[in-house]
């Protein structure tokens, strides 16, 4: 999977960021078994883990059971220190250029990530 890493620590922190932020850029995601949303979404609600958001091309609801699902995203335009269009990947468990170095083996979404294939 290609994509600059980012802890899933810091993209809950990003998350909130974007909530609590209206003129905030817009994401679009990958989730885990997915292929890339069609078009940029606004974050609406924050329920625990649960996401809601409205894609702004067609107005669809996109409700996300668990934020960390998602395992790539992007964002319409520059956030706090992250780029435009670039897709950023979701890690557990591995080191990320905004861990330092921490990581987590037990992880289960990481064995889920790097399950083989039949």
């Amino acid at each position: 999977m290609i994509g600059i890493p980012i802890s899933v620590k810091r993209l809950n922190g990003l998350l909130f960021a974007l909530k609590g932020d209206q003129s905030a850029a817009l994401l679009r995601v990958r989730l885990l078994s997915k292929t890339w949303g069609l078009g940029f979404c606004k974050l609406i609600e924050i329920r625990g883990k649960k996401l809601i958001l409205v894609d702004q091309t067609n107005n669809n609801v996109l409700t996300i059971d668990n934020f960390e699902y998602i395992v790539q995203f992007e964002l319409s335009k520059a956030y706090l220190d992250l780029e435009p269009y670039v897709h950023y990947k979701v890690v557990f468990g591995e080191r990320s250029a905004d861990t330092e170095g921490e990581t987590n083996p037990s992880d289960d979404r990481e064995m889920i990530l790097h399950r083989p294939s039949k």
